[in-house]
């Protein structure tokens, strides 16, 4: 019986069956905590209710009787969405899976209460004590007409295990503790199985007796020669280290390195071994004592463990050998690069994943010890040179190298060396049961390739610190090396060593591709009716005890032993923005909640949710030496990264840019702190110049990380709030071209400073212009209302415009200041443009020049002809410096001018191409047209020229062939 009432009213409900939920009463428009109680208890603390994805342990303690009620409660929503599903079960439960029963108490209780379990049933467990150890009972022998009962070892249950008890007359039973963090404790008993045993421990030697025990332990084991024995815990309740000796030899033991495949060899003296110069019947004498060699292999039989001893060398080498197997099948791959698109059915690319490799490294060792990295500009010389097939490169008299002997002469007389590391490298070998891999992954990079995107780029891998590349070199992003071994006639999966090396990298994310990549995705997807869905949640609720608990407890036959299984620290620099245009394919259904949702993460949540390069770092995750399932190992990473993210979850809260970001400015002066002392310290191990270098480092960096935090701080504040005021102006015009501004990152002070005024420059100008063109706007729009609208908007934008504009340009300020200190910042790109796609012709190859062709479509007056027109070609006419384009479309002709103040491109005249009259045509470097100046024009005499100069004679041919053949499109022809 469970009881359960709400904060306000004492409403007490028993509810019959294993599964309660609480309910609570909705008081003055707020949802109140609700209380619970088992049996006779005190009731428990206040639980909250109103939080999907909240689970935790709610106590309850009954002081009569001495328990701890502990239940698991899970908060989740149901598949229709509308309602919240509490599902409260015993944090402990028991489950037997053997076919007699089972009797079991607490540490403690012996005396007094004892649970009997039959086979396949499941029963709650409520701790009378905090020790939290059971022990089981078990009918043993009769003593004078009464029976004495046989107890096993104590075993934990507060943490996850596997462990075989020892029960009468040589039986053995294995119990299975799981959960305990991101679900209830399942305590399982199972019948011994062959590979439940910790370990065999096997002595085949001649002379020796072999003596081990639990560490800490006094009860010893002894085996004889040729003997062997399997040995469970004398403790489960103490750590689990096992130590061997000799018999009565007094010198320290040795441990027994049981978690993985292992072997060595201990020199010892047998115990009372001595030759006949001495002995301890005819008293003292130049005795010699015997020495022998110990060899010990540590290695898996099936599923089981064996430690095995011997005194024969060539026997412990067949022991190890045993298991080796010659390789049947070996597979060798290695790419450069690797590109895959996301492409939408709207014919656009949503994202590009990328796989690269790093630059080659060029390094040249001068003076016989170190190797050095050569500048870039020689090290890119020399790569050109060598990509081409030259056996030297000379570039006057300041570089000068010998590719077939690998010497350089200028600028530094050395050896010289190339490291390459390609994009993809992946190996494989299998034999009959054993499986090896090893794949190394040098660049990943994912692009966000929509319009408008607040990053472009999503993700990629971070700098390394100059001490790790100094130190190590240039690492690959992910590394992965595995050795597994299947034996599926013994029901044997070992995996014995896993490793996967992740460094460091950024992720970026804006609103806009979340929500464009869930929709592709979705829309991929079949989407269950909404009486299956109900049907579903009514699955959940009429689920009994035992359903629910065989979910969680684990079977035998799956099981998968990890050697050593390790995954690397990760260390991430998260940024997001609530900005960002999304792309659908289908639409969404409006509600309220969603109106409103949407109008605060437009308005309020744009500002207050904008994080910029916050540092979170997660722990690594191992295991060693443990038999799990595939389902527990899947549910310990996701409790692992679970656990730790939010440990870090204070990262996030103290990275807004709205408050400056405190957190990142704390740990840059850490690190520029760091190098002041660390720089040094490694130029002194090198020499007294390279000391120098590290002292002039060190304070740079110190310099550096101090100037730039602040700067980034104060950059950080002032442009959430000039963000704030850009989407009071209500003008989404402003709003996108105030973002692309503020992503701009120029190279040096000047240029930051010159486009910081800019924007003060914008905001007073665009604030002025929208008193009028607001009002004209509406009208053309939706008449007389969107005129009257359009009047509100300017007002509001005349103030907010101005004042953002001021903000915007302290903001930019400032971070040219973090740019210009901050030693080692690097800026990060798109791989490439993104994709052009014909509707008519479908996916093609990528073509560069076609992507940059429609880019410029879709940034001329942001983007108004790129929703009617398709993208045909384009060229540099006039200039040189790609000053001036000519862009042809399905529907227009354009002559478009880079704008420098404002950025993007201004319009110089446009011409429809139904408004193009006779043949157009090329001579003297021109091209030629005639157009009506107003579609109802009749008279063709009254057609205006149009000239475009083009020096490049095939550019001019190649225009005009392409607008030959959009002509005679337009007019059927």
């Amino acid at each position: 019986m469970l009881l359960c009432h709400s904060a306000r009213k004492r409403e007490t409900h028993n509810v019959m069956g294993s599964l309660a939920c609480a309910c609570v009463e909705k008081a003055e428009k707020r949802i109140r905590p609700a209380k619970m109680r088992m049996f006779r208890s005190k009731w428990s603390s206040a639980i909250p209710l109103d939080t999907v994805g909240h689970a935790g342990v709610v106590t309850c303690r009954d002081k009569d009787s001495g328990k701890v009620y502990q239940v698991w409660l899970e908060i989740h929503l149901s598949k229709l969405k509308l309602t919240k599903m509490v599902t409260l079960l015993p944090f402990f439960m028991v489950v037997n899976k053997t076919t007699a029963e089972v009797t079991f108490t607490e540490e403690g209780q012996e005396d007094e209460y004892w649970t009997v379990i039959q086979p396949e049933e499941v029963l709650p467990l409520w701790p009378h004590s905090g020790v939290l150890n059971l022990v089981v009972r078990q009918p043993g022998v009769e003593n004078k007409g009464a029976e004495i009962p046989v107890l096993s070892q104590y075993f934990p249950i507060h943490k996850s295990h596997t462990t075989v008890l020892r029960m009468w007359n040589g039986t053995a039973l294995t119990v299975n503790v799981a959960g305990g963090t991101e679900s209830p404790t399942t305590i399982t008993f199972t019948p011994f199985q062959p590979g439940d045993a910790p370990v065999r421990v096997v002595n085949c030697c001649h002379n020796a007796f072999i003596r081990f025990h639990q560490k800490g332990m006094s009860q010893v084991i002894v085996l004889t020669p040729n003997q062997s024995v399997l040995y469970t815990w004398d403790d489960p309740t103490e750590e689990r280290t096992l130590w061997w000796n000799l018999y009565k030899r007094d010198k320290p033991s040795f441990p027994a390195r049981i978690n993985q495949d292992n072997a060595g060899i201990e020199t010892v003296i047998l115990p009372g071994t001595e030759t006949a110069h001495g002995s301890k019947k005819n008293g003292p004498g130049r005795s010699k004592q015997k020495r022998t060699n110990i060899h010990w292999v540590s290695y898996l039989d099936g599923l089981q463990r064996v430690l095995f001893f011997t005194e024969d060398a060539s026997l412990a080498q067949d022991v190890r050998e045993a298991s080796g197997e010659k390789t049947s099948l070996e597979a060798f791959l290695s790419l450069e690069g690797l590109g895959v698109s996301l492409v939408s059915s709207l014919y656009t690319e949503i994202a590009y994943l990328s796989i690269t490799s790093t630059p080659p490294l060029w390094e040249v060792n001068s003076k016989g010890d170190s190797w050095k990295m050569l500048k870039l500009e020689v090290a890119t010389f020399l790569e050109d040179q060598f990509r081409h097939g030259h056996h030297e490169a000379v570039m006057s008299d300041k570089v000068k190298a010998d590719f077939k002997t690998m010497r350089m002469v200028r600028p530094t007389a050395g050896d010289l060396r190339r490291t390459y590391q390609p994009g993809l490298w992946f190996q494989y070998r299998s034999s009959d049961h054993h499986t090896g891999m090893h794949a190394k992954l040098q660049r990943l990079q994912l692009d966000n390739q929509l319009q408008k995107a607040v990053f472009p780029t999503v993700l990629y891998p971070a700098p390394l610190p100059r001490k790790v590349l100094k130190k190590m070199g240039p690492r690959p992003f992910i590394e992965l090396a595995l050795m597994r071994r299947q034996v599926p006639e013994q029901h044997s999966d070992t995996i014995k060593y896993c490793k996967l090396l992740l460094q460091q990298f950024s992720v970026r994310v804006d609103k806009g591709f979340l929500l464009t990549v869930a929709d592709f995705f979705t829309t991929h997807m079949e989407d269950e009716e909404e009486s299956a869905k109900l049907q579903s949640d009514y699955g959940k609720i009429n689920l009994t005890l035992r359903d629910t608990v065989a979910a969680l407890a684990t079977s035998g036959t799956d099981k998968i032993y990890l050697e050593y299984f390790h995954f690397s620290p990760v260390k991430i620099f998260i940024s997001f923005s609530l900005s960002g245009e999304p792309h659908l394919t289908h639409e969404q259904k409006d509600t309220i909640t969603k109106d409103v949702v949407d109008f605060f993460l437009g308005t309020v949540g744009t500002t207050l949710t904008s994080l910029k390069d916050v540092e979170m770092k997660l722990a690594y995750f191992e295991r060693r030496g443990v038999m799990l399932t595939q389902t527990q190992l899947i549910q310990d990473l996701q409790s692992h990264y679970t656990a730790q993210a939010i440990q870090q979850s204070y990262v996030l809260l103290l990275g807004l840019d709205v408050i400056g970001n405190p957190y990142g400015l704390v740990t840059k002066i850490g690190k520029g702190l760091g190098d002041l002392f660390y720089e040094p310290y490694q130029g002194a191990i090198e020499g007294p110049e390279q000391f120098a270098e590290g002292v002039a480092r060190g304070v740079q960096s110190l310099l550096g990380h101090a100037v730039g935090g602040t700067a980034g701080a104060l950059a950080g504040i002032t442009g959430s709030v000039g963000k704030a005021f850009s989407l009071l102006s209500m003008d989404e015009d402003y709003s996108t071209r105030r973002r692309q501004r503020m992503q701009q990152q120029p190279t040096d002070m000047p240029s930051s400073l010159l486009l910081a005024g800019q924007s003060f420059i914008m905001g007073i100008v665009m604030g002025i212009s929208g008193v009028v063109l607001q009002p004209v706007k509406g009208a053309q729009q939706e008449g007389v209302e969107g005129f009257f609208k359009g009047i509100g908007k300017g007002l509001l934008g005349l103030f907010s415009r101005p004042v953002a504009g001021v903000f915007d340009m302290v903001s930019m300020s400032f971070d040219a200041v973090r740019r210009s200190a901050e030693v080692g910042n690097i800026v990060v790109h798109r791989q490439r443009v993104p994709r052009f796609i014909n509707p008519e012709t479908g996916l093609t190859p990528y073509s560069a020049y076609q992507a940059v062709g429609n880019t410029l479509l879709l940034n001329i007056e942001r983007g108004k002809y790129a929703e009617t027109d398709m993208y045909v070609a384009h060229a540099a006419v006039n200039t040189e410096q790609d000053e001036q384009m000519l862009l042809i479309t399905d529907q227009r002709i354009l002559l478009v001018d880079k704008c420098y103040w404002f950025s993007g491109w201004d319009i110089e005249w446009v011409v429809p191409l139904d408004h193009i009259v006779g043949v157009p045509t090329s001579a003297d470097g021109k091209l030629s047209f005639q157009h009506k100046e107003e579609e109802e024009t009749p008279n063709l005499f009254t057609a205006i020229d149009k000239e475009v100069a083009v020096k490049d004679e095939q550019v001019l041919k190649w225009l005009y062939s392409h607008l030959e053949q959009v002509l005679d499109d337009v007019r059927g022809t």
